[in-house]
């Protein structure tokens, strides 16, 4: 009888340890189940979802323009940034947002009695600001795209000319610009989790077509970024008032300022010798200025300090 006794009381021992062990394995599956929820977010709502997050892209605007006058061999490192520095006040941007992607002569068979002309192909970068919307970039987009080509040649050659006269004086280029700098092409560039992705998308009021970019018809408007690989798109009736104008520079101190081919004499404007140039704004007050040569084009002289 004790024998039987002991016997029953070994088996309830050993029970209740099997039983323990269960528990503990169950304990800690548990555990690993609610760590691997919060780590890696599965959809158990222990982890914020990160798409609500909104992915602003940045929006690459290339554009090219045929400057007369310039070749290759002369656009050298100070001339590219005096054509960067011209086109960043042109588009009211900053100059490290302007990038030279090519620059090639232009050799067609129209130009052969012009002077020697050179088309450059430039982008402008526009990045979104910490926490800016995408509404907003689009409205910098439009902006910009509306000044590359709306802004008046005689404005796009007085801005250029002013940056090659100050940061390329020793050149002595004369900036002639014929044509109307092209409208943009605008890519999108989205990184995420370190991966890079460039679409070409359409540009300021254009629409998706048949899967190309087409404008607008008169009268109408669309944002930039329709995908053409997409569905058709419409666009909205109605165009946006233009973006307010740039505030205009201070004017300048009181004082005495040269005319349009005048320069500085010991505090005196005096007129530049003939075949030689220089813009207006030299203040008397100032240091002594010097007026550059004029570089004519083939088949033009100078006549009262211009290219005929």
């Amino acid at each position: 009888e004790t024998e039987t006794l002991w016997r029953a009381a070994e088996a309830y021992a050993m029970a209740t340890k099997s039983s323990q062990s269960m528990i503990r394995l169950i304990a800690v599956a548990t555990a690993i189940v609610i760590a691997l929820a919060l780590g890696l977010g599965l959809g158990l709502g222990l982890k914020k979802d990160s798409s609500s997050v909104e992915v602003v892209p940045t929006y690459n605007l290339v554009s090219d323009v045929k400057l007369d006058g310039l070749t290759a061999a002369t656009f050298t490192d100070e001339p590219k940034l005096a054509f960067r520095t011209g086109m960043a006040t042109t588009l009211d941007v900053d100059v490290s947002e302007v990038t030279i992607t090519s620059a090639v002569d232009d050799n067609s068979r129209r130009r052969s009695l012009l002077a020697a002309g050179l088309k450059v192909t430039f982008e402008v970068n526009i990045a979104p600001e910490s926490g800016e919307s995408t509404d907003s970039i689009l409205a910098t987009v439009a902006a910009v795209t509306q000044k590359i080509s709306e802004t008046p040649l005689a404005t796009i050659v007085t801005v250029l000319q002013k940056a090659f006269d100050t940061i390329a004086p020793t050149a002595s280029f004369t900036i002639r610009v014929t044509t109307q700098p092209s409208t943009p092409t605008v890519k999108t560039v989205i990184i995420v989790n370190g991966i890079t992705t460039t679409t070409t998308v359409c540009g300021t009021n254009q629409r998706v077509a048949s899967g190309a970019c087409v404008a607008c018809s008169a009268g109408q408007s669309n944002k930039a970024g329709d995908d053409p690989a997409g569905a058709d798109t419409v666009c909205d009736a109605g165009v946006p008032p233009p973006p307010p104008p740039s505030p205009s520079p201070p004017p300048p101190p009181p004082g005495t300022y040269c005319a349009a081919n005048y320069h500085v004499v010991s505090n005196a404007c005096v007129a530049c010798a003939a075949g030689t140039r220089r813009n207006a704004g030299d203040s008397a007050s100032g240091g002594d200025t010097t007026c550059f040569a004029i570089s004519c084009a083939q088949n033009e002289h100078v006549v009262n300090n211009a290219c005929v």
